[in-house]
């Protein structure tokens, strides 16, 4: 089965990549770190919600190659699709901003269902990433706020 995907590819936090599309007759490579989503149906150019670049930082440099961020956490788990279909956290830059897909782990950070959780993370480039693995590293700093949600 020949499959044929409309993509975008920034990196998180905004310390790699860039952006580009596919048309509907020509494959093109995927990065390991890009979020990949099926085109839109024939006739629709509406993306799915969540389909936007990761989130930037928007706080200070931390120093060596990194940066602190603040996320928020939406309450529940949502579909998803990367290598395989799973379930994603989805999160947010700002307190009002687009909610985005996270295909990361945040060292120290455990989801909980139900709980919306505001974030202070550090962010690293990794130094030394696999072929298949993440370009940037997220370890929690501190959880500044949690909400139980339904």
């Amino acid at each position: 089965m020949d499959i044929r995907f409309y993509g975008v590819a920034v990196a998180a936090a905004g310390l790699l990549g860039s952006a580009w599309a596919c048309s509907a007759t020509e494959p093109v490579p995927v990065p390991a770190t890009a979020a990949t989503v099926p085109m839109p149906a024939s006739g629709s150019s509406e993306a799915e919600p969540g389909d936007a670049a990761p989130p930037r930082p928007t706080e200070a440099d931390a120093g060596n190659g990194s940066r602190e961020i603040t996320l928020w956490i939406r309450e529940h788990l949502v579909d998803c699709s990367g290598e395989s279909p799973r379930k994603c956290m989805q999160v947010r830059e700002t307190p009002d901003g687009e909610w985005v897909f996270f295909y990361d782990i945040i060292e120290g950070f455990e989801f909980e269902d139900s709980v919306a959780v505001e974030l202070r993370v550090e962010v690293t480039t990794n130094p030394r990433p696999m072929a298949d693995g993440p370009g940037l590293q997220y370890e929690l700093l501190e959880v500044v706020s949690k909400r139980k949600l339904p």
